[in-house]
């Protein structure tokens, strides 16, 4: 009875398995949010500044001043919109795959360990 055995099972390839479907629900449970990080990207004028300064040498002085910039508007956005729709706070079922992928990666990344010693 040694073919029914736990060991006799190829963990290794079930790992790769278990990591590429982790992967890819880690991808799906952060598109929404890179969805809305996205619109923010594309809605967030690169310049504010209607009217061409008097001083070429100030012409960001007050967006300096006031910390902000594209990047920091853009980065602001991005972190609101996963406060929305958090990685581990969405449909349970989702997360509960995530999590079954993960266990069995680990599980079978161990005992193939454990089966190569």
């Amino acid at each position: 009875m040694a073919s029914w055995s736990l060991f006799d099972y190829d963990w290794r390839r079930i790992s790769r398995w278990c990591a590429l479907g982790a992967i890819a629900m880690c991808l799906w449970l952060l598109a929404p949010v890179a969805k809305c990080s996205y619109d923010a990207f594309r809605d967030t004028p690169l310049d504010e500044n209607d009217t061409a300064p008097i001083d070429p040498m100030k012409a960001d002085q007050q967006r300096v001043d006031d910390g902000k910039s594209f990047f920091g508007s853009w980065v602001h956005a991005t972190k609101y919109c996963y406060r929305r729709t958090p990685l581990l706070d969405q449909e349970p079922w989702k997360t509960n795959v995530l999590f079954a992928f993960t266990g069995v990666m680990v599980l079978g990344f161990t005992l193939h360990r454990l089966r190569k010693r």
